[in-house]
């Protein structure tokens, strides 16, 4: 990506801030025109032919016409940490861990739950 023109998404986006500061590490530059979201970004990619990032997960969806050519990253790509937190005692406490392991089935290379010492305080 040295010295590359990438599209990127527009300010307040986080993907947009990790995006930004990939590019910088690898000399890549942002272009001046800003997508408000990852299929705006994906058809300014198609109709301009330049290049951009997307999320793993969102490839899929924004290439399910495959008018996109797709390259990952070599091992170790960049990555991004998913949190699913809430409070202890909460009345959905098993769904949640029902949702996040789920999760955990079908992201690739999710990681296995940390262990909690925590437990909820008598009150």
């Amino acid at each position: 990506m040295d010295d590359e023109n990438v599209l990127l998404l527009e300010d307040g986006h986080c993907f947009r801030s990790q995006t930004l500061a990939l590019c910088t590490r690898v000399g890549a530059h942002e272009v001046d025109f800003r997508a408000t979201s990852l299929t705006t970004l994906a058809q300014m990619v198609m109709a301009a032919g330049s290049i951009t990032l997307l999320p793993q997960l969102a490839v899929s969806m924004e290439n399910r016409q495959g008018q996109l050519v797709v390259r990952p990253f070599a091992p170790p790509g960049p990555g991004r940490t998913l949190v699913l937190a809430w409070r202890p005692g909460h009345p959905r406490a098993e769904a949640l861990r029902t949702i996040a392991g789920t999760l955990r089935s079908v992201w690739p290379g999710a990681p296995k739950p940390p262990r909690s010492s925590a437990t909820p305080s008598a009150r």
